[in-house]
């Protein structure tokens, strides 16, 4: 897979959480370049990329894995802004 496609992918399945909950009251813009005109303003709250964060831990605790604390505590100060993490 290209790099494009995987970022494609991966911005698609964010916009399968973002439309099938339907909730358009929050920015949720996806990050991919595909259908962006020039001059987009990119806005994002961060709402859908939690949504899938969440679901992806949740896969990873079911499935009997530990998520690794490293890229958690990254991923909650990115999300979060909670550096005690680091």
């Amino acid at each position: 897979m290209t790099e494009n496609k995987s970022i494609e992918t991966l911005c698609a399945i964010t916009g399968l959480a973002f439309h099938s909950i339907g909730d358009y009251s929050y920015a949720s813009d996806c990050f991919c370049q595909v259908h962006r005109p020039e001059n987009w303003h990119y806005e994002n709250q961060g709402r859908m990329i939690n949504f899938v964060f969440d679901a992806v831990v949740e896969k990873l605790t079911r499935d009997g894995y530990t998520p690794n604390s490293k890229v958690m505590a990254k991923i909650k100060y990115l999300l979060f802004n909670i550096d005690d993490a680091l």
